[in-house]
């Protein structure tokens, strides 16, 4: 299969105009005209994976954090980065990443997160800004407390830490920080997510709110499964990994 084919197929889901103006998605190495048989799955460009490249065939690899943000200036291979770009240069594999527009997708980031907590993505309400969702759950959830939903799953309770009756819930992988106000002038109970920073912790808890942190990769996760069964179900004959835990 033909990159290009597979890119276009990738925006039809989660559209690249879609992403955070700040943001950085799409085809960062590679050629569109590269044929594709090998596709690696991964969150971030890190040393694990390059040395998992270095072994194993791959033609691309899609992770979700981007590994080029900002201009680049050089391409010094005696640096982290440009490390990384020769790695990709000379394997013949092409990057491309699926950050916020992967966020704000159906079945995307946000709605895997959302599924491991045994609720239906579809029945929730976006937040402003369109990632990340909201639920009450008083009639949707069997046992609604909050050591119920946090069972199971690890992470760090903040906030309010006392067990009780959870109405409403929010999530959103990553890092929640820009939708605290949110939480707070919804009266969410339990708010989801990857990471906050302590002052938005303790401003939290002064609020009766509570919420469960799960590490900002760790809360992401999940949505490289939904990756690669978008892509087998239309493209069996490629073979797609999912690297990391």
């Amino acid at each position: 299969m033909k990159l290009q084919i597979l890119i276009d197929f990738l925006n039809k889901w989660a559209p690249e105009s879609d992403a955070e103006s700040w943001d950085n998605v799409g085809l960062q190495i590679g050629d569109r005209n590269a044929q594709i048989k090998h596709i690696v799955l991964a969150m971030d460009v890190d040393r694990d994976l390059l040395s998992y490249l270095s072994n194993n065939p791959a033609d691309l690899v899609i992770t979700h954090h981007p590994l080029l943000f900002s201009s680049v200036k050089s391409v010094d291979k005696s640096e982290p980065l440009g490390e990384a770009i020769y790695a990709f240069i000379n394997k013949n594999c092409g990057l491309y990443s699926m950050h916020t527009n992967l966020d704000k997708a159906d079945n995307g980031i946000n709605d895997a997160l959302i599924k491991q907590y045994g609720l239906d993505p579809k029945q929730g309400t976006w937040f402003d800004g369109g990632i990340g969702k909201w639920f009450d759950v008083e009639s949707g959830v069997t046992e609604q407390t909050l050591n119920a939903f946090i069972k199971g799953n690890k992470g760090i309770v903040v906030g309010n830490k006392k067990d009780r009756i959870i109405s409403r819930v929010g999530f959103c992988g990553g890092s929640g920080k820009s939708l605290l106000g949110q939480i707070r002038d919804l009266s969410i109970d339990l708010f989801i997510t990857g990471e906050l920073g302590y002052h938005d912790e303790v401003n939290l808890g002064l609020s009766g709110s509570s919420a469960f942190l799960m590490g900002h990769k760790e809360s992401e996760f999940f949505g490289l499964y939904e990756i690669k069964e978008y892509i087998n179900n239309s493209f069996s004959e490629v073979d797609v990994k999912v690297f990391g835990r």
